[in-house]
């Protein structure tokens, strides 16, 4: 959270504002720090969580905290942090316009396949296949969210119970990106047309790129893990992951969002050369952060010191 809104606050972004949506029973302690939109977790969630994605926009949107219908929204993952002003690609949305990255699956032709097999209307309609982050008109984003959940919980369903579909679209890896596809099929239900930006909008963790000039251009990172080059060893050492699921060829692990020590334990300082492109933004983020917003509070409601 916090390096989020730092990447949002160093980002000098063009007439923008940050909000978080929440998906719990009550405001959190850090509501009143950062703007908070809180709303009860889907009861769906329980069989899959990523549907509160969806779930808690559809609640913002009908909520008296909605904002403009004209106004363009970028839904962001809590993974996604901004570096660069994304105002050269909101300029782009309008009215049924949209914009995303594109998804793993985007060469797939079973996306197509399963688009037909799920489609309620307008099943003629090209489905656009992307991933966060979505940039589209809050109208519009009204419209898709219930469509997203429902076809997101239509996805994961027959995952679950319907051998023949999990037989013929299993190889999308959807088990886990219902939702993925679920906001691709309700796009292409209300014929919202996606311009897909390949590798323009952000750069994953895994890319693990030295090539910084390519990635400067890029507005945001998608983090994840973050490694130290290998000759940096000595300097590596206190913070080295041993478990590095399988990374080893793109240096040393000394970070990674999966552990529970993420928000407490951040290497630092860095290595002067040769750090990988979002390696670098990680790690510099997270210690940035926690410089003008300050450690992260602990106390027995909403975390626990152990954590």
């Amino acid at each position: 959270l916090f390096a989020s809104a730092m990447g949002f606050l160093q980002s000098n972004q063009t007439n923008a504002s940050w909000m978080r949506l929440l998906t719990a029973q009550k405001p959190d302690d850090l509501s009143e720090r950062f703007p908070t939109f809180t709303a009860p977790q889907s009861l769906y969630s329980k069989q899959y969580s990523p549907i509160n994605k969806a779930d808690v926009i559809d609640k913002w949107l009908h909520s008296k905290d909605a904002p403009h219908p004209d106004d363009t929204i970028v839904v962001v993952d809590p993974d996604n942090w901004l570096l660069k002003d994304v105002h050269e690609w909101t300029t782009e949305v309008s009215s049924k316009r949209a914009v995303g990255e594109l998804a793993y699956y985007q060469y797939d032709p079973k996306i197509t396949e399963i688009w037909q097999d799920i489609c309620q209307k307008n099943c003629n309609q090209k489905i656009d296949p992307v991933g966060v982050p979505y940039f589209v008109k809050a109208s519009d984003l009204k419209e898709i969210a219930p469509l997203w959940r429902s076809y997101s919980i239509d996805i994961h369903q027959r995952m679950k119970n319907d051998a023949t579909f999990k037989s013929a679209f299993g190889s999308l890896g959807i088990e886990w990106s219902a939702e993925m596809v679920g906001y691709n099929a309700a796009c292409a239900h209300l014929q919202i047309q996606t311009k897909v930006i390949n590798n323009g909008l952000q750069v994953r963790d895994v890319a693990t790129s030295r090539n910084w000039d390519r990635w400067s251009k890029v507005p945001m990172i998608h983090m994840g893990r973050a490694w130290f080059p290998k000759e940096a060893k000595e300097l590596a050492a206190p913070w080295v992951n041993e478990d590095d699921n399988g990374f080893s060829e793109n240096g040393i692990q000394v970070w990674c969002k999966c552990n529970l020590t993420a928000a407490k334990i951040q290497p630092w300082p860095l290595p002067e050369n040769n750090m990988d492109f979002v390696s670098y933004h990680t790690l510099r983020l997270l210690h940035e952060s926690k410089i003008h917003f300050g450690p992260v509070p602990v106390n027995e409601e909403f975390r626990r010191e152990e954590l």
